[in-house]
């Protein structure tokens, strides 16, 4: 019996500007790789969140992770996994605790962002997620994509601001908002 060469990080298939997926070959700066690159950068990102935040975020965010996975495979074209619409409800109900455990200045006005550490971090996750969406958007364009992915990457965005601004009100932080008086005309 012959023995199986031992898997490698590297294949040197990409090494032409070209990638597969299970939808096939395509090259490295199709929009689809846009899209599996940013879900990379996104989770990165929610990693980076995580290492500082408690414990109980920590597990919301994990969640987040495993899905941004399960999205990545679903756009390259597994049929082995799927989103749920519980997905997009676990997200709902998180931003209503949130909203309802927090200040509400957020809610009607602008702020910077930024506060503390934990949240300021978030605030980058949020500008990727909406860029990803962006992203997800173009790609539809050429590719069927799921509708629930759209909404679950809308509603992400909208959970990673209800939960900056909610760490914030935890830690007491005052929010900074934007003062449009001293840019008017």
């Amino acid at each position: 019996m012959k023995k199986k060469p031992p898997l490698k990080l590297y294949t040197k298939t990409g090494d032409q500007g070209t990638s597969s997926t299970l939808s096939g070959r395509f090259a490295k700066d199709h929009s689809l790789f846009e899209v599996v690159g940013t879900l990379d950068e996104l989770n990165a990102t929610l990693g980076l969140v995580a290492v500082i935040a408690k414990t109980a975020t920590k597990k919301e965010l994990l969640l987040i992770q495993n899905l941004l996975l399960v999205i990545g495979a679903v756009v390259s074209g597994s049929r082995q996994v799927k989103l749920k619409p519980n997905h997009v409800t676990f997200l709902e109900k998180r931003i209503d605790f949130y909203q309802s455990h927090s200040g509400k200045q957020w809610l009607t006005s602008f702020i910077l962002p930024g506060g503390i550490e934990v949240a300021a971090r978030l605030d980058l996750a949020r500008t990727i997620c909406r860029r990803l969406e962006r992203l997800v958007v173009t790609l539809s364009q050429n590719q069927k994509i799921d509708p629930l992915i759209l909404k679950y990457l809308n509603r992400l965005s909208d959970y990673l601001y209800a939960l900056r601004c909610h760490l914030n009100y935890q830690d007491k932080y005052k929010e900074i908002k934007f003062n449009s008086s001293e840019f008017r005309r």
